[in-house]
Protein backbone atom coordinates (compact mmCIF):
# COMPACT_ATOMS: atom_id res chain seq x y z
CA UNK A 1 0.00 0.00 0.00
CA UNK A 2 2.83 2.37 0.88
CA UNK A 3 4.48 1.67 -2.47
CA UNK A 4 1.25 2.55 -4.27
CA UNK A 5 0.91 5.80 -2.33
CA UNK A 6 4.47 6.77 -3.28
CA UNK A 7 3.57 6.43 -6.97
CA UNK A 8 0.50 8.68 -6.81
CA UNK A 9 1.33 12.13 -8.14
CA UNK A 10 0.25 15.31 -6.40
CA UNK A 11 -1.76 16.05 -9.56
CA UNK A 12 -3.77 12.83 -9.10
CA UNK A 13 -4.35 13.61 -5.44
CA UNK A 14 -5.75 17.11 -5.96
CA UNK A 15 -7.53 16.46 -9.27
CA UNK A 16 -8.94 12.96 -8.78
CA UNK A 17 -8.74 11.62 -5.24
CA UNK A 18 -9.95 14.73 -3.38
CA UNK A 19 -12.93 15.41 -5.71
CA UNK A 20 -13.68 11.67 -5.72
CA UNK A 21 -13.76 11.60 -1.94
CA UNK A 22 -16.17 14.55 -1.92
CA UNK A 23 -18.51 12.75 -4.35
CA UNK A 24 -18.29 9.45 -2.43
CA UNK A 25 -19.16 11.18 0.84
CA UNK A 26 -22.19 12.64 -0.96
CA UNK A 27 -23.11 9.12 -2.21
CA UNK A 28 -23.25 8.12 1.44
CA UNK A 29 -25.09 11.25 2.64
CA UNK A 30 -27.77 10.95 -0.05
CA UNK A 31 -28.15 7.21 0.55
CA UNK A 32 -27.09 6.07 -2.92
CA UNK A 33 -24.22 3.85 -1.83
CA UNK A 34 -22.33 2.98 1.32
CA UNK A 35 -18.86 3.22 -0.20
CA UNK A 36 -17.07 4.44 2.92
CA UNK A 37 -16.97 1.04 4.67
CA UNK A 38 -14.30 -0.52 2.44
CA UNK A 39 -10.62 -0.96 3.20
CA UNK A 40 -8.17 1.85 2.39
CA UNK A 41 -7.00 0.42 -0.94
CA UNK A 42 -10.54 -0.03 -2.26
CA UNK A 43 -11.47 3.47 -1.06
CA UNK A 44 -8.43 4.92 -2.82
CA UNK A 45 -9.42 3.22 -6.08
CA UNK A 46 -13.07 4.27 -5.75
CA UNK A 47 -12.11 7.86 -4.89
CA UNK A 48 -9.72 7.96 -7.86
CA UNK A 49 -12.23 6.54 -10.36
CA UNK A 50 -15.03 8.78 -9.10
CA UNK A 51 -12.75 11.80 -9.09
CA UNK A 52 -11.62 10.98 -12.60
CA UNK A 53 -15.25 11.25 -13.73
CA UNK A 54 -15.60 14.59 -11.89
CA UNK A 55 -12.36 15.80 -13.47
CA UNK A 56 -13.45 14.81 -16.96
CA UNK A 57 -16.86 16.41 -16.42
CA UNK A 58 -15.02 19.62 -15.60
CA UNK A 59 -12.76 19.28 -18.63
CA UNK A 60 -15.32 18.22 -21.23
CA UNK A 61 -18.42 20.12 -20.07
CA UNK A 62 -17.50 22.95 -17.68
CA UNK A 63 -14.34 24.19 -19.42
CA UNK A 64 -15.91 24.82 -22.85
CA UNK A 65 -18.85 26.63 -21.23
CA UNK A 66 -16.46 28.76 -19.17
CA UNK A 67 -14.48 29.59 -22.32
CA UNK A 68 -17.58 30.51 -24.35
CA UNK A 69 -18.96 32.75 -21.60
CA UNK A 70 -15.60 34.51 -21.16
CA UNK A 71 -15.18 33.28 -17.59
CA UNK A 72 -11.73 31.92 -18.50
CA UNK A 73 -9.34 32.08 -21.42
CA UNK A 74 -6.31 30.05 -22.39
CA UNK A 75 -3.09 30.73 -24.22
CA UNK A 76 -2.61 28.60 -27.35
CA UNK A 77 -1.51 25.07 -26.44
CA UNK A 78 1.77 25.40 -28.35
CA UNK A 79 2.62 28.50 -26.26
CA UNK A 80 1.81 26.59 -23.08
CA UNK A 81 4.14 23.75 -24.07
CA UNK A 82 6.97 26.19 -24.83
CA UNK A 83 6.44 28.25 -21.68
CA UNK A 84 6.25 25.14 -19.49
CA UNK A 85 9.88 24.34 -20.32
CA UNK A 86 11.08 27.75 -19.14
CA UNK A 87 8.89 28.33 -16.09
CA UNK A 88 8.41 25.50 -13.59
CA UNK A 89 5.67 27.43 -11.80
CA UNK A 90 3.34 27.05 -14.81
CA UNK A 91 2.79 23.36 -14.06
CA UNK A 92 1.87 24.16 -10.44
CA UNK A 93 -0.52 26.90 -11.53
CA UNK A 94 -2.07 24.58 -14.13
CA UNK A 95 -2.55 21.85 -11.52
CA UNK A 96 -4.31 24.32 -9.21
CA UNK A 97 -6.50 25.59 -12.06
CA UNK A 98 -7.44 22.01 -12.96
CA UNK A 99 -8.22 21.29 -9.30
CA UNK A 100 -10.84 24.04 -9.27
CA UNK A 101 -12.29 22.68 -12.52
CA UNK A 102 -12.41 19.16 -11.01
CA UNK A 103 -14.13 20.44 -7.87
CA UNK A 104 -16.74 22.16 -10.04
CA UNK A 105 -17.29 18.79 -11.77
CA UNK A 106 -17.63 17.16 -8.34
CA UNK A 107 -20.12 19.85 -7.26
CA UNK A 108 -22.22 19.18 -10.37
CA UNK A 109 -22.31 15.47 -9.53
CA UNK A 110 -23.23 16.20 -5.89
CA UNK A 111 -25.98 18.62 -6.96
CA UNK A 112 -27.28 16.03 -9.43
CA UNK A 113 -27.34 13.41 -6.67
CA UNK A 114 -29.18 15.82 -4.41
CA UNK A 115 -31.84 16.35 -7.06
CA UNK A 116 -31.99 12.62 -7.85
CA UNK A 117 -32.51 11.85 -4.15
CA UNK A 118 -35.80 13.76 -4.37
CA UNK A 119 -37.10 11.30 -6.98
CA UNK A 120 -38.86 8.04 -6.05
CA UNK A 121 -36.46 5.24 -5.01
CA UNK A 122 -37.78 2.93 -7.75
CA UNK A 123 -36.26 5.30 -10.34
CA UNK A 124 -32.73 4.74 -9.03
CA UNK A 125 -31.89 1.71 -11.20
CA UNK A 126 -32.83 3.65 -14.35
CA UNK A 127 -30.86 6.65 -13.13
CA UNK A 128 -27.85 4.40 -12.53
CA UNK A 129 -28.02 3.08 -16.11
CA UNK A 130 -28.31 6.62 -17.48
CA UNK A 131 -25.35 7.72 -15.33
CA UNK A 132 -23.27 4.76 -16.55
CA UNK A 133 -24.01 5.56 -20.21
CA UNK A 134 -23.15 9.23 -19.65
CA UNK A 135 -19.89 8.23 -17.92
CA UNK A 136 -19.00 5.99 -20.84
CA UNK A 137 -19.59 8.82 -23.32
CA UNK A 138 -17.61 11.21 -21.12
CA UNK A 139 -14.62 8.84 -21.00
CA UNK A 140 -14.68 8.30 -24.79
CA UNK A 141 -14.75 12.07 -25.44
CA UNK A 142 -11.99 12.55 -22.83
CA UNK A 143 -9.85 9.94 -24.55
CA UNK A 144 -10.27 11.78 -27.83
CA UNK A 145 -9.33 15.11 -26.22
CA UNK A 146 -6.27 13.60 -24.51
CA UNK A 147 -5.15 11.98 -27.76
CA UNK A 148 -5.42 15.37 -29.49
CA UNK A 149 -3.14 16.93 -26.85
CA UNK A 150 -0.72 14.03 -27.28
CA UNK A 151 -0.60 14.54 -31.04
CA UNK A 152 0.01 18.29 -30.63
CA UNK A 153 2.79 17.60 -28.13
CA UNK A 154 4.44 15.11 -30.50
CA UNK A 155 4.31 17.58 -33.39
CA UNK A 156 5.77 20.33 -31.18
CA UNK A 157 8.55 18.03 -29.99
CA UNK A 158 9.40 16.95 -33.54
CA UNK A 159 9.50 20.61 -34.65
CA UNK A 160 11.90 21.45 -31.81
CA UNK A 161 14.12 18.48 -32.66
CA UNK A 162 14.13 19.53 -36.33
CA UNK A 163 15.05 23.12 -35.44
CA UNK A 164 17.91 21.95 -33.18
CA UNK A 165 19.33 19.69 -35.89
CA UNK A 166 19.27 22.39 -38.59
Amino acid sequence: MEELLDKISSYDIVNCIVPGAVVCIAFDVFGFADVLNYNALVLLLVFYATGLIASRLGSIIVEPIAKKTGLISYAPYEDYVSAEHGDGKIRILQTTSNMYRSLIGAAIIVLSMGLASLLPAEWRPALAVIAAVLCFILIVVSWRKQNSYLQKRIVKSCEEDFNVEN
